[in-house]
């Protein structure tokens, strides 16, 4: 058994790195960090996103055509454009209440 995981199946750093970005934001908005500080959380995790979706979509490119691939890959596209619109603050508001 290997001791890490495929890279060829997930983007498993890039999923490591959201993470850590997620709970970054979660503690200033919990210790009540300064706006600067939340804000700069909030875009890190805004890039982190994207740099998942950029991941998926390359590994999802080199399937072959079928309706699946083109439904997955249109679905990727969909949440990029929603990453690329969202504003820092509707980041900051959907975690300050999110539960976890």
């Amino acid at each position: 058994m290997p001791i890490y995981p495929p890279r060829s199946l997930e983007p498993y750093k890039k999923l490591e790195t959201l993470g850590k970005r997620e709970e970054q934001l979660r503690h200033a908005l919990a210790c009540g960090g300064s706006p600067d500080r939340v804000q700069r959380a909030a875009e890190k995790v805004r890039f982190a996103h994207l740099a998942v979706l950029k991941a998926e979509a390359e590994l999802v490119r080199y399937r072959p055509a079928t309706e699946e691939r083109s439904r997955h890959l249109a679905s990727i596209e969909k949440k990029r454009g929603f990453w690329q619109d969202v504003t820092v603050e509707s980041v900051v508001q959907q975690y300050s209440t999110d539960p976890v």
